[in-house]
């Protein structure tokens, strides 16, 4: 199979269906365990469920991002693909998937090494584009923090601003269409996730779901999201 890098343009087309194992500690009964730091949720695996909606009506769906020690994960599932990437920071490995659904081309696609260091930076950066606290970049270009919600039923702040470059060298990526001149957005921020973005008073990103407890089969070469809603 050719291997395909896991994009940017994959994020603006994401449509999820998964299930949910039952078998977790997380956001049972909508909590997660009080006073959790995200260094604690980092040592016991966490997963977060991002719902997305883009421009166009049709590019809505979800995107999870998994990590546990030094492993690292992003998912995002389509109506046409299905795509996947992790890696281990312990073992320098990494490991991409890539399926064009409904595609002769694509069938029988299967899990393949994928160079470490592209597959490190493929995560990251969606990472740090989606689920980041990017309060301090975007503190730069018009936002500053507005108020308190919750999400979930967990605690956030609230950032509002008109995203403008002024005097940066370079336009700040982050959360999306919240990053393009004139637009105006909020972000809401828990223990240093983005749990909600919104554009122009659209929702752009809203996280359904958080998993803490994760076993380390999710870093494996499974396409089966159930241990997230």
């Amino acid at each position: 199979m050719k291997k395909i890098i896991i994009s940017l343009s994959i994020v603006s087309v994401c449509v999820a269906a998964c299930s949910c194992a039952g078998f977790l500690s997380g956001l049972d009964n909508g909590e997660v365990p009080d006073g959790i730091t995200i260094e604690e949720m980092n040592e016991k695996g966490y997963s977060i469920k991002l719902a997305y909606t883009g421009e166009y009506e049709s590019d809505s769906g979800y995107l999870v991002y998994s990590r546990k020690g030094k492993k690292y994960r992003w998912d995002a599932v389509t109506r046409s693909t299905v795509s996947a990437c992790y890696y281990d920071r312990a073992s320098q490995t990494g490991r991409q998937y890539y399926e064009s659904l409904g595609s002769e081309e694509q069938e029988g696609a299967e899990w393949e090494d994928y160079d470490y260091y592209r597959c490190q930076q493929t995560v990251n950066n969606l990472y740090a584009e989606w689920v980041q606290d990017c309060s301090q970049l975007l503190s730069k270009y018009g936002y500053s923090m507005t108020g308190k919600a919750t999400v979930l039923n967990l605690p956030c702040d609230v950032w509002s601003g008109t995203y403008s470059k002024g005097d940066n060298a370079f336009g700040a990526v982050a959360y999306g269409m919240i990053a393009r001149e004139g637009n105006s957005g909020e972000f809401y921020i828990w223990n240093g996730l983005a749990l909600r973005t919104k554009v122009n008073g659209k929702t752009q990103t809203e996280c359904t779901d958080i998993v803490v407890g994760i076993p380390d089969s999710v870093f494996t070469d499974t396409v089966d999201l159930s241990w997230i809603n």
